[in-house]
């Protein structure tokens, strides 16, 4: 299982701020387990390509998700597993998988 530095970062930002750290251990616990998709240069062109294809279709996405489809698109991932799945119902290589 996969998991991107973004993703990581927006999950532990979350954690920190209900300022608990049993779950923050146990979500740096379960990270550790993962393979981590690191961001590259190609990622960032992927992330502006689609902000600029889902703008022209009128719909808009946060940075952060945008930052996520570019990481998946750069390294050939198109599976994502997500509680988020209305943010990415636009993207269309992206399957998502809802837990």
């Amino acid at each position: 299982m996969l998991v991107t530095d973004i993703t990581i970062f927006e999950v532990g930002k979350g954690f920190f701020n209900l300022n608990s750290k049993s779950k923050l251990n146990s979500f740096f616990e379960f990270v550790s387990t993962l393979d981590i998709v690191l961001a590259s240069n190609s990622f960032s062109l992927e992330a502006a390509r689609l902000n600029r294809q889902l703008k022209n279709k009128g719909v808009v996405i946060d940075d952060n998700d945008l930052l996520i489809a570019g990481l998946l698109k750069a390294n050939g991932i198109s599976n994502l597993v997500t509680r988020n799945k209305k943010h990415f119902r636009n993207v269309d290589f992206i399957k998502t998988i809802d837990y």
